[in-house]
């Protein structure tokens, strides 16, 4: 046994002997590799000749070529060649000879330091060209300035909105709702839900009872209103979803709350807020409401008095608040002529200005109506 022990620890003891010889050797080996390559890059430019027969000769090298100076690898190069030049010679004369590479060195950064605009001009430009081509219908070119934009700014969520926008004006609706939901999921952010709810809004009123569309936007809405109790146009989509389910008072606790905040939906959430005001039977502060919202929208109409829209919903918005002598005044004002009507119901069928005519007689019958309703005469007819 004690043999065996001894012979044991001789045949270990020279096994390891052998081992650190050869861990040696390869450490010896690859130290002096490295150390002849940087012998070699230090004297292989020093002239045309090899190190071997150099001969020791200083500043021998081939002129440098004028094409040279146009070449950008030539420069860092040259900017290589200096550091190691003057770290191991300290030579004033090889800092002369290594001007070049210097300049290569300093130059690109000091090229891009001047002409590379900021980061913040690069986004904006971007953003710029992004939403001018998407005007033109130019999907493609606005597609690349989108993902130039993503690029310099990937933790911006207004990227994604961007993107959303783009996709649903293409035609790609499936895939701009995808985005919006997963930015929704991940963020919250609130331009990506309120868009979300601008376009479901209009499909999920025409539902009728609450289906899993109209659940989700109620739930989304509310959370919108959780993190921002100011959010004015999650209130009026959430009071419009009421009003679509006839929940006359969950919605007027939220017309109440933001109809009174000045917003470009105020004039919107009056009328809203009077029509819900007149289903409850409060009929004074459904005529305030309704003559406050009138205001706005006749500024509105003055400023874009073509809108067909705008009017419609400005003549309806005065009728219910008891004032149709301004709404008959602004209806008289853009009747076509007998004549022109004449004419475009002989060839064309209905003239343009049926509808206005439609809702005059709409006008006058609320008139009458209230007359009657209300045995008080007034003095604005």
């Amino acid at each position: 046994m004690f043999r065996w022990f001894k012979r044991t620890r001789r045949s270990l003891r020279d096994w390891s002997k052998d081992r650190r010889r050869y861990l040696r050797y390869q450490w010896h080996r690859l130290v002096s590799g490295i150390l002849v390559w940087w012998e070699s890059l230090k004297t292989s430019h020093e002239d045309g000749l090899p190190p071997a027969e150099g001969g020791g000769r200083k500043f021998q090298r081939p002129p440098v070529k004028t094409a040279s100076f146009l070449n950008p690898f030539f420069w860092f190069a040259g900017g290589f060649q200096f550091l190691l030049r003057y770290m191991f010679s300290r030579r004033p004369m090889d800092l002369v000879v290594s001007l070049p590479g210097l300049l290569g060195v300093v130059g690109p950064f000091f090229c891009l330091f001047v002409w590379l605009p900021p980061s913040e001009a690069l986004v904006s430009r971007h953003k710029d060209l992004m939403q001018q081509n998407l005007r033109q219908d130019q999907f493609k070119i606005a597609r690349f300035y989108a993902d130039c934009w993503k690029s310099a700014e990937p933790w911006n969520p207004e990227v994604e909105v961007s993107l959303a926008l783009l996709e649903q004006q293409s035609g790609d609706g499936d895939a701009s709702d995808l985005r919006l939901r997963r930015l929704i999921s991940e963020t919250r952010f609130a331009p990506a839900m309120g868009l979300f709810a601008r376009r479901a809004l209009p499909r999920v009123v025409k539902e009728t009872g609450w289906t899993p569309a109209a659940v989700e936007l109620r739930q989304m809405m509310s959370g919108l209103l959780q993190d921002q109790p100011d959010n004015v146009e999650g209130g009026f989509v959430l009071s419009t979803l009421y009003v679509s389910r006839q929940e006359w008072n969950n919605a007027l606790v939220l017309l109440r709350q933001f109809a009174g905040k000045p917003s470009p939906l105020q004039a919107n959430l009056l009328y809203t807020k009077a029509v819900v005001e007149a289903q409850l039977n409060y009929l004074p502060e459904s005529r305030r409401s309704a003559s406050e919202g009138s205001d706005i929208l006749v500024r509105q109409l003055m400023l874009n008095p073509s809108d067909r829209e705008l009017l419609i919903q400005t003549v309806q918005c005065l009728t219910l608040a008891g004032r149709e002598a301004d709404a008959l005044l602004l209806l008289r004002d853009r009747l076509p002529t007998p004549a022109v009507g004449s004419v475009a119901g002989d060839t064309a069928g209905p003239a343009p200005g049926d509808e206005l005519q439609y809702l005059m007689a709409d006008v006058l019958a609320s008139r009458s109506r209230r007359i009657r309703l209300e045995p008080v005469k007034t003095a604005d007819m």
